[in-house]
């Protein structure tokens, strides 16, 4: 998902690929096989590959499909990826997927080698509806806990291109998880 192609399609319906450049979040792993996959996948194919000079991650932005976009600041306005502020990166991230209104989140820069893909806490289920998964409650010590809440308190105040409050689905983090490892 992370490397793979961005498929869009024009006013006219035709199907291209938009660069979302992947550099191994962040050159934080080796990536040159991966960052050819998109561009391949869109020749492969006989697509359009459109140009966007933009680096990240699939995982790190979800769409509604009716022009909301959603993403964590800390995976695109960083300098492990992007050159910019938040406006300029946004307007390009709106550009490559189709969107008209983006709605940020700070995220968490450096905790894990995502930079907090949005993918990871909430997503986007239909037009104007998101499932957002949270803890029973912030915890003062944990960052991912006060950054979920933080992006929930986000969507709270976020309003469709209509001006009408988003559906908020909230799931709860599971409580019983089998991994140990402590980047899981």
């Amino acid at each position: 998902r992370d490397s793979g192609p961005t498929f869009v399609r024009n006013a006219k319906g035709e199907l291209a690929v938009s660069e979302i450049q992947f550099n191994g979040w962040g050159n934080k792993q080796p990536h040159t096989k991966d960052a050819k996959i998109a561009k391949r996948v869109a020749a492969r194919l006989d697509l359009p590959y459109l140009k966007t000079g933009l680096v990240g991650e699939q995982g790190g932005v979800e769409h509604d499909g009716a022009g909301l976009v959603l993403a964590h600041a800390s995976c695109w306005v960083n300098p492990n990826r992007n050159v910019g502020n938040e406006s300029e990166i946004a307007a390009k991230l709106l550009s490559s997927v189709g969107g008209r209104k983006m709605i940020w989140a700070p995220g968490i820069i450096g905790a894990d080698i995502t930079d907090y893909h949005i993918d990871a806490l909430a997503r986007f289920v239909a037009p104007g509806k998101v499932l957002i998964q949270l803890p029973v409650e912030i915890d003062p010590d944990d960052p991912w806990s006060k950054s979920a809440y933080e992006t929930y308190d986000i969507l709270k105040s976020a309003t469709t291109l209509e001006g009408k409050p988003l559906e908020i689905i909230v799931l709860p983090e599971p409580v019983d998880i089998r991994s140990r490892s402590g980047d899981f």
